[in-house]
């Protein structure tokens, strides 16, 4: 099971065939509220640590719909951030948080994409 904000990082890395073999039946965005419950599945949680993204997964921790979290966030995140979040893990459902740093979509070995808009502005003379 997979709770995501980028789903485009992660299609770039593996097919869903590939994702398949490694057991993952099943992928959600952290913001879908209408997601149902099942104690019985881990959620890996890959998240670029936005404001939202760490509310959303606040919210998740409250009322956990599984029953282990590892959580992966994209970049660098908050030491008030990780404190906010263990506040709210009050059933201790986290298993792991690390800083993966991949917030990247990687096109081809040599090309990649931030994903940012209006980072770059085109001048016309």
């Amino acid at each position: 099971m997979y709770l995501l904000s980028q789903t485009s990082i992660i299609s770039m890395v593996y097919t869903q065939s590939e994702i398949l073999q490694k057991e993952v039946y099943l992928f959600e965005r952290i913001e879908s509220t209408n997601r149902e419950t099942m104690k019985h599945l881990k959620a890996i949680c890959f998240l670029r640590p936005t404001k939202e993204n760490v509310e959303f997964l606040i919210q998740e921790l409250r009322r956990p719909k599984y029953g282990l979290f590892f959580v992966y966030f994209s970049n660098v995140i908050s030491k008030s951030d990780i404190k906010s979040l263990a506040e709210a893990d009050e059933q201790e459902v986290v298993s792991e948080v690390q800083e993966f740093y991949g917030d990247f979509i990687a096109v081809s070995p040599h090309v990649f994409s931030l994903n940012l808009t209006g980072c770059a502005q085109v001048r016309r003379l």
